[in-house]
């Protein structure tokens, strides 16, 4: 009787650590693929950060050239409203 119920316990045991090499293979795998994903995620994260920089670059210079465009545009608009009194005070001597 004894010996039948050690070989039970030694196939239920024999059954538990075949068990747990399973758990023990799938932690790893899901372990090695959350590393993964944890790896591809702060990839992502760094091109997040350079991006932003690059957009924050990009509006600077556009707020700089807009603001060139317009001491441009009021700079042609003084030379065209000075040769208007110019030509104005030529037609009024004339």
């Amino acid at each position: 009787m004894q010996h039948k119920v050690l070989v039970r316990l030694e196939g239920e045991l024999t059954a538990l650590g075949e068990a747990l090499a399973q758990l023990a293979d799938e932690s790893k795998r899901k372990d090695e693929t959350l590393a993964r994903l944890e790896s591809e995620l702060k990839a992502r994260a760094e091109a997040l950060d350079n991006a932003e920089a690059r957009l924050q670059f990009l509006e600077e210079a556009q707020d700089k050239r807009v603001g060139r465009y317009r001491l441009t545009l009021m700079a042609v608009g003084l030379a065209l409203v000075s040769l208007g009194w110019q030509l104005a005070g030529l037609v009024g001597k004339g």
